[in-house]
């Protein structure tokens, strides 16, 4: 897969982990928004029930 700002990208928020069953139930889709060569990470934003979520990523 390419990294590069406005791709699309598939994930299981972090925020959505379950404690009870220690699993994150829901994955969502959204775009990638930033791209840091120089720390090899990238930002994602979906929107989730109206709001915006983001989280960021190691690509290595």
């Amino acid at each position: 897969m390419e990294i590069r700002v406005g791709n699309m990208y598939a994930w299981k928020p972090t925020a959505f982990y379950d404690p009870k069953t220690r699993e994150i139930p829901h994955t969502v889709r959204g775009i990638i928004i930033h791209v840091n060569p120089a720390h090899h990470c990238f930002t994602a934003e979906a929107i989730v029930n109206g709001y915006p979520i983001r989280e960021t990523f190691k690509t290595i």
